[in-house]
């Protein structure tokens, strides 16, 4: 019996002193995942791609969402951290989690809709924009509009979709700093930035430090997207706030053939005006 009752406290004490442990290193691994979030959000909001790297490969859960749902990768996306973005989607990164029990039920809830949009899934689309009171360019507390998450996303098909419904293509972020053009231009996506062109997107529309979709495409390599924004009549002579033009911001960045295509066209408008002139007596 004596041996017994030894036996039972042993146990007892070896249960009491297993759940306290097991306690602490359930919070210790919080704490270091809390820490790794911050970290994470951290870097991405200062644009230290370095450390967000470094999270990432520390396993940090990428798919945490904040006290606002927002994912690491919808707050790279709202800091213009692009680079973050990519390398976050690099790693599956998940934008948001789609809710689909809310389609079909009516919602003016702009998050749906940019969820949506953020998906691709062109027939969730055209239920919620159905609905009563969904406007299309309703906009996040980022400023985004479905078009604006679609185009960072380079969703060329959404991008269609929503152009296609009315989705104002020149519509700003809340601080003015892109609009869908600028930023198909940044991230080099030829065909969504035909799409926008297409439907009367303005492609010398100024953002932040007054820099246009030719600035912004000639300064991060991309001779395509440059080609296509000239031929739809771009401004390549347009300064910005620093009295900077895209064939500068080509030359500065080393992209030596960006920067013949804007010479030449320079050279070519100029060689117009010339010949306009020179037949100047015909005018009259």
């Amino acid at each position: 019996m004596k041996t017994m009752r030894t036996k039972t406290l042993f146990l007892s004490l070896l249960c009491s002193t297993a759940i306290p442990s097991i306690i602490f290193t359930s919070e210790k691994v919080n704490l270091e995942e809390d820490s790794l979030q911050k970290n994470l959000r951290d870097a991405i909001k200062y644009h230290d791609i370095t450390n967000v790297r470094q999270a990432i490969n520390a396993k940090v859960n990428i798919d945490e969402t904040d006290e606002n749902d927002v994912t690491p990768l919808m707050f790279a996306r709202s800091n213009q951290n692009l680079e973050a973005v990519s390398l976050l989607r690099e790693n599956n990164a998940k934008a948001f989690g789609l809710n689909e029990k809310l389609i079909g039920q009516p919602t003016n809830n702009v998050k749906e809709l940019v969820r949506v949009a953020d998906s691709g899934n062109q027939t969730m689309l055209k239920l919620l924009l159905s609905k009563k009171g969904m406007d299309i360019n309703q906009q996040n507390y980022y400023g985004h509009t479905a078009l604006i998450c679609a185009t960072m996303e380079r969703l060329t098909e959404a991008v269609k979709f929503l152009v296609n419904n009315c989705a104002d293509v020149d519509q700003k972020t809340y601080e003015g700093d892109h609009t869908p053009l600028t930023i198909a231009a940044l991230n080099g996506c030829p065909m969504i930035a035909t799409s926008l062109l297409a439907n009367s997107a303005n492609p010398d529309k100024t953002v932040m430090c007054g820099r246009t979709a030719l600035m912004f495409a000639a300064g991060h390599g991309h001779p395509i997207t440059v080609e296509i924004l000239l031929a739809n009549k771009a401004d390549a002579e347009q300064y910005d706030d620093n009295d900077y033009t895209a064939l500068r911001f080509a030359t500065k960045n080393g992209h030596q053939n960006i920067a013949k295509l804007l010479t030449d066209e320079a050279e070519e408008n100029h060689s117009e005006t010339v010949k306009l002139l020179s037949n100047e007596d015909d005018w009259h």
